[in-house]
C-alpha cells in the first residue's frame, strides 16, 4: 500500500514518485454515469498523459499563466 504521507512536496512529484516506485498502481479510476468502472490507468500512465497533457499546454501558454481544462478518459 502507498505511504499515506510521501516524500513529496506537490502533485507533479508525488505522480512522478508513484510511477517510478510503482508503475502498475492504479492511480486512477474513471465511472461511466458514477457507477460503473469504465476506464482505470496506472501510475505510469497517468504521468505519461499528465507530461503529454503539459507539453501541448507549454506550446500554447507561457509557465505561470492560468488554464482551465475540460477532457473525458
Amino acid at each position: 500500500m502507498p505511504d499515506p504521507q510521501p516524500d513529496a512536496d506537490n502533485l507533479v512529484e508525488l505522480l512522478q514518485k508513484r510511477a517510478a516506485d510503482n508503475p502498475a498502481l492504479r492511480f486512477l479510476t474513471f465511472l461511466e454515469s458514477g457507477e460503473e468502472e469504465s476506464e482505470a490507468l496506472s501510475a505510469e500512465q497517468t504521468e505519461t498523459r499528465a507530461e503529454a497533457l503539459a507539453e501541448e499546454l507549454l506550446e500554447q501558454i507561457e509557465p505561470g499563466d492560468r488554464a482551465l481544462l475540460f477532457f473525458r478518459p
